[in-house]
């Protein structure tokens, strides 16, 4: 679906999910994140998004269109360092 940067500070990571093709079933996947989510929202306009854990990783609800035409950007913040893995 995209690209992903990240921000690391003592007690938190911050994930931004570039998103250039987004998804059309309005969930995306971010494949084997492990780590306890704070807090998902839109770049764009700071709307809050929801998120659940599954066995593919974590799932992003996502509205039906893209905030932006090109790249669309997530910001997950997790708590403590990154955990990534299968479950």
């Amino acid at each position: 679906w995209g690209r992903c940067t990240k921000k690391v500070t003592p007690a938190s990571t911050t994930l931004y999910l570039h998103v250039f093709d987004w998804p059309k079933d309005g969930k995306l996947v971010v494949p084997t994140l492990r780590s306890q989510v704070e807090s998902v929202r839109l770049l764009a306009d700071g709307s809050k998004l929801t998120s659940a854990p599954s066995d593919q990783g974590l799932v992003i609800t996502v509205p039906k269109n893209a905030p932006d035409k090109i790249s669309s950007t997530i910001v997950v913040k997790t708590a403590g360092p990154l955990i990534l893995g299968e479950k």
